[in-house]
Formats: C-alpha cells, structure tokens, sequence
C-alpha cells in the first residue's frame, strides 16, 4: 500500500486556514508549523513539499526561510503571500522556491499545486536541483 504524501504547511496564514487543511488532509499527511525554526530542519526533512507563508515578515523573511529550507532539504518549496511584487517574488524564485500564489489564496488551486508537487515523485531519487 502507498504512503500518502507529506505536506508541511509553515506559518499563521496556512495554518490557519481550514478550507485549504480540509483540503489537503483527506489524502495527504499534513503537518502544521506557525513558525519555522532551524530546529524544525529535521522534521521538514519527512515532508515531500513544503509550503510556506511569507506572513508580516515580508520577502526578506521569506528568503531567510526559503533559502534555510533549500541549505537543508530537497524538496519543493511553494511560497504564499499577498503583497509582493514581481521582482520580490523573482528573487524568492531564484531563492529556490519552486512556487508562489498571492492573497487571497485560491485554496482549491493551492491545493491541487501542493499534491502535485507531494505525490510526484520528489522523493531522493532526485538530486539537488534537478526537480520535475
């Protein structure tokens, strides 16, 4: 039998969000985080993609995150956030993240992005960098 896919939902936004976790947690395993810490590197390191929401912190928060996630993990990271523009949103792109969805969330189609990502195939078998 398969194992479901691992999501790993980081921050207040996501976490908070009971459309998307009723969403996703039918199918997948979810784990919730409201805040990241290096400590957390291990467990994120379980998760076959992790989404994370810029929050109040802004696009230089969420470059700290993404690229702490990227020194750590191979995994896809979707970001999510409201009020970046296009070039905060291309460095956080050239950071390592695979993905990002503004506010407010089409949860159904975060959803949809998130199981993709989960359920592709992501696992080791992949090198650094080399993600579908």
């Amino acid at each position: 039998m398969a194992v479901a896919p691992h999501i790993f939902l980081v921050g207040s936004a996501l976490v908070g969000n009971p459309d998307l976790i009723g969403r996703l947690a039918p199918r997948n395993r979810v784990t919730l985080v409201s805040e990241l810490e290096r400590s957390d590197l291990a467990l994120v390191g379980i998760a076959d993609v992790v989404a994370v929401d810029c929050g109040r912190g802004g696009v230089s928060r969420a470059q700290e995150t993404v690229l702490m996630l990227r020194g750590a993990i191979d995994r896809p990271i979707v970001v999510t956030d409201g009020g970046l523009d296009g070039a905060e949103v291309a460095r956080l792109l050239g950071s390592g993240a695979r993905d990002y969805f503004s506010s407010p969330l089409d949860v159904l189609l975060v959803a949809e992005r998130l199981e993709h990502l989960a359920s592709a195939g992501l696992r080791p078998a992949h090198g650094p960098g080399r993600h579908p």
